[in-house]
């Protein structure tokens, strides 16, 4: 399984759900083991989300499965992928 940290940058490789979509970039914020399936991740962009329990900006913030997600290095070249 892979090992997610707080404050890493990940993508968003899971199927499109009507807000967060494919490509779709941001940070872990919440990697609570209540909740060993998911990660919470605040989004660069606004997604009309929640807060990820007071861990980011409101509206920016949904909780997703860890294999929906990928780590970036923070590449441009990753970004673009």
């Amino acid at each position: 399984m892979k090992q997610f940290k707080l404050k890493q940058r990940v993508k968003y490789l899971g199927e499109e759900n009507g807000v967060i979509y494919t490509g779709d970039v941001g940070t872990i914020v919440n990697n609570d083991n209540n909740y060993p399936e998911l990660i919470g991740v605040a989004w660069d962009k606004a997604i009309n989300g929640h807060d990820c329990e007071k861990k980011c900006k409101f509206g920016r913030g949904f909780f997703v499965q860890r294999k929906e997600v990928k780590i970036l290095n923070t590449t441009m070249r990753e970004l673009l992928e």
